[in-house]
C-alpha cells in the first residue's frame, strides 16, 4: 500500500504472527486485535523513513493543546511519543519547555542535539507534571487502562492527561489501512471508550473533541476500492469531486460516520 520495505530483521520481529483476529465491545463498539504484537523502535524508524508524511508536522490537535498550555499555565508537561518532536518545539515556541519519551532512536538523537530531554522509557522517568500528553499514542498499546494506571503516577494532583486517537465511525476509518491494524495499532476507540475508560480510572473526563470531517479521506478511500488509476491531474479532480459529493451526501441522509473526522480527543482530569 505504501511501498514500504523492511529488513528481514524488522519483519521477523513485528510480522510473525499468521492471522489477526478482532473483538467488538458491546457496550461502547471499540474493536480490538487479537495479534497482540506491539511494533519495535526499529519498525517505526523504518515507517520515518519511508514515509515522510509519517510524523506530521501540524495535527488538528496541536493548536488546540497549545491553547490549553497558555490557559491553565503548565510549568511543565510530558509528551509521550513525542516522535519527531512537533509539538515539543511548537510549546517552546510558545515559552514552554516540555519533556518526551520516545522508541525511534533516530528521533531521540535529533531532540537530543536540540536540548530536550528525551527518555527512551517511561521508567526513566521520576518526575511529576502539570500534563502528561499523547497525540496518536494510546492506539499504540495492548493494554491502554494498565498503560494509564502506570503513567497517572507521573501526574500531579490536580493534573490532565491528554490523549488523542483515531476513532470509529469516522471518515477515516472507511478504507482498510493497514497501519489501522498490529503491529501498528492494537485497537480502535469509539467517542464513548473514552468516557468509560476515564471513570474506569477515576479521573474525571472535562471533554471529548472530534476533528471535523474531512472529504480527503473519503476520497482516499475511493481510490483504494478502486484500484490504482493513472495519478493525472484531471483524475485526481475527479476523485477529488467524488469524495466532496459522498461526503455532502451521506451527511444529508444522517450516516454515522460523516460526523467525524480522523482524531477524538479527551482531556481526564486527576482529582486533588
Amino acid at each position: 500500500m505504501f511501498d514500504l520495505s523492511f529488513s528481514p530483521e524488522v519483519l521477523k520481529e513485528n510480522f510473525s504472527f499468521n492471522a489477526i483476529g478482532t473483538v467488538e465491545c458491546q457496550i461502547c463498539r471499540t474493536i480490538s486485535y487479537d495479534a497482540r504484537h506491539v511494533g519495535t523502535g526499529d519498525y517505526y524508524e523504518c515507517l520515518d523513513r519511508g514515509l515522510p508524511w509519517y510524523y506530521a508536522p501540524t495535527r488538528w490537535e496541536y493548536p488546540i493543546v497549545a491553547e490549553l498550555l497558555g490557559k491553565e499555565r503548565w510549568h511543565s508537561f510530558l509528551e509521550i511519543g513525542c516522535g519527531a518532536g512537533h509539538f515539543l518545539r511548537l510549546a517552546r515556541r510558545h515559552g514552554a519547555e516540555g519533556h518526551g519519551c520516545e522508541m525511534n532512536l533516530r528521533s531521540v538523537a535529533v531532540l537530543r542535539n536540540e536540548g530536550f530531554r528525551i527518555f527512551t522509557d517511561l521508567e526513566q522517568c521520576s518526575e511529576r507534571y502539570d500534563a502528561i500528553l499523547m497525540f496518536q499514542v494510546l492506539e499504540h498499546v495492548v493494554d491502554p487502562f494498565a498503560f494509564l494506571q502506570a503513567v497517572r503516577r507521573n501526574l500531579k494532583p490536580g493534573g490532565v492527561l491528554v490523549v488523542s486517537t483515531p476513532v470509529r465511525p469516522s471518515c477515516a476509518a472507511l478504507t482498510a489501512n493497514p497501519l489501522l491494524l498490529p503491529p501498528h495499532h492494537q485497537w480502535l476507540p469509539t467517542l464513548s471508550a473514552f468516557n468509560l475508560l476515564s471513570a474506569r480510572l477515576g479521573l474525571h473526563c472535562e471533554c471529548v473533541l472530534s476533528e471535523p470531517p474531512d472529504a480527503g479521506h473519503v476520497t482516499y478511500a475511493l481510490k483504494k476500492w478502486c484500484g490504482r488509476f493513472p495519478h493525472a491531474w484531471r483524475l485526481n479532480f475527479v476523485w477529488n469531486v467524488a469524495g466532496k459529493v459522498i461526503l455532502d451526501l451521506a451527511a444529508r441522509f444522517g450516516c454515522e460516520w460523516t460526523k467525524v473526522g480522523h482524531t477524538a480527543m479527551a482531556v481526564l482530569r486527576e482529582t486533588e
